[in-house]
C-alpha cells in the first residue's frame, strides 16, 4: 500500500502531508517525518489507540485505512506530540515516494524544538514561508541514505537523433 498521511503538531498550525510507502519501516518513516518538519533528530514513534509499535514494524503492519488516526511522538529538545490522519490508502498513488506534498508553517531558523519555543516561533509576525523544495531535499536525503546511494547523481541515457 501507499499512503497520504497528514501529520499535525498538536495545538499548532504546523503540519505536513506526506506520501509514504507502506513497506517502509516505522523507524525510516520517523526519519522522513522528522526531515519534513526540519527536526534535528529522528527519534520518534507511532501510536494507535491500541498502543505503540516497535521500530522494526512496517507501516503496512499497522493495518491503516483511510481516516485511520493516531499519534506520532518525536523526541527533540522535549517530546513533541503530533496527530496523524490517513487521508488516502491505495495500492498505488501517482506521486513521488516518499515526499511532502504540502504543508503549513516553517521552522527554518529555529534553534530549539520545545513546544513553547515552537509556539513562540509560529506566533511571530514575520514567519518564513514553507519551502517545499528544501523540505523534499531533506526527505530525499534521508531516503538516499536508507537506500545506500548517498545522493548519487542520476544518469540519463542520451537520446540519439533520428536520421532522415
Amino acid at each position: 500500500m501507499q499512503y497520504l498521511i497528514k501529520f499535525t503538531l498538536t495545538g499548532q498550525q504546523l503540519w505536513r502531508l506526506m506520501a509514504l510507502e507502506g513497506s517502509a519501516a516505522l523507524s525510516h518513516c520517523s526519519a522522513l517525518v522528522s526531515a519534513a518538519f526540519g527536526y534535528p533528530s529522528d527519534d520518534g514513534r507511532f501510536e494507535l489507540s491500541c498502543g505503540g509499535y516497535e521500530a522494526a514494524v512496517c507501516l503496512d503492519d499497522l493495518s491503516l485505512s483511510e481516516h485511520s488516526c493516531g499519534r506520532y511522538l518525536s523526541r527533540q529538545t522535549s517530546l513533541l506530540e503530533h496527530e496523524f490522519l490517513v487521508m488516502k490508502a491505495e495500492e498505488h498513488l501517482y506521486c513521488l515516494m516518499p515526499s511532502c506534498l504540502v504543508g503549513s508553517g516553517s521552522l527554518a531558523g529555529l534553534g530549539t524544538f520545545s513546544p513553547a519555543d515552537i509556539a513562540a516561533w509560529l506566533d511571530r509576525d514575520e514567519l518564513p514561508s514553507l519551502d517545499l523544495k528544501e523540505v523534499n531535499t531533506r526527505v530525499r536525503r534521508v531516503q538516499s541514505r536508507a537506500q545506500g546511494t548517498q545522493g548519487a547523481p542520476i544518469r540519463f541515457k542520451p537520446i540519439m537523433a533520428a536520421h532522415t
